[in-house]
């Protein structure tokens, strides 16, 4: 049986075989606003349960990272003063090169030796980056990192609302796992959506789930029935669906 280690997000797990595969690198892909650092927050709650966690920023401030999260219940500051989770702010690429930031993330994980690695966000390195070839060197030394050390490491990365390419085009033929948050309309109104594109030795949910975030954190209600086109172009719903999601969203 593969160790894995749960997300915390209530309906979620359900979806992946109890959590994400140990040792396994995931692309954590979303629109703005979505919810991805709030996702990568509902993981450290739960990692540092059984490990450490590495929060490696790149864009979001650390003080905005901890202010946030506390709003969902969800106290960062109190994991750091445990020791339980290093949170480490990182400049951008520019001169020193992708062989001098890899080597100081690599430096981090051996010395806080933790089980869960995140780095929010791998389209903020990609900016600073030249080409493809930099991005899939990139993300070779941080698989190199994953596997040798055995730590799960979470990509982050920003899905522009008219694009369904994810980054550079390269990171999600890397990740061991996709997992992709959008936004759909429905008459008007804006929902969120989330889908499991693949997960590595993983039997998992093949539909589009819709998710809601509320005072707790982020909470999945269950699939997003006749909707077309949530992953690939414009989206509909039916009228009966959102009918029957308003009901399920208020039980």
């Amino acid at each position: 049986m593969n160790l894995r280690i749960p997300c915390g997000i209530p309906g979620f797990d359900e979806l992946i075989e109890g959590g994400i595969p140990v040792g396994s690198i995931v692309l954590l892909a979303g629109n703005a606003g979505s919810g991805k650092t709030l996702f990568s927050s509902h993981l450290i709650n739960s990692n540092v349960k059984i490990g450490k966690a590495l929060y490696c920023g790149f864009f979001e401030k650390k003080e905005n990272l901890i202010s946030n999260s506390l709003k969902f219940g969800i106290d960062l500051k109190k994991f750091e003063q445990e020791g339980k989770l290093l949170i480490s702010e990182y400049f951008p690429i520019l001169e020193t090169g992708i062989a001098m930031l890899v080597s100081e993330i690599e430096r981090d994980v051996r010395e806080f030796k933790p089980s869960l690695l995140i780095i929010d966000s791998v389209s903020t390195l990609a900016g600073d980056l030249k080409g493809k070839q930099e991005v899939r060197i990139l993300l070779k030394m941080i698989d190199s990192i994953s596997k040798s050390l055995n730590v799960t490491v979470i990509l982050v990365t920003e899905l522009p609302l008219s694009l369904f390419e994810i980054g550079f085009g390269v990171e999600e033929f890397m990740a061991d796992s996709i997992i992709m948050l959008r936004y759909v309309e429905i008459e008007g109104e804006i929902r969120r959506c989330m889908a499991i594109l693949k997960m590595r030795e993983t039997s998992h949910d093949m539909h589009i789930n819709e998710y809601v975030i509320g005072p707790s954190g982020m909470r999945v209600i269950g699939p997003m029935k006749n909707a077309e086109g949530l992953m690939i172009g414009s989206s509909r719903v039916s009228k009966s669906r959102k009918n029957e999601i308003e009901v399920e969203d208020t039980e």
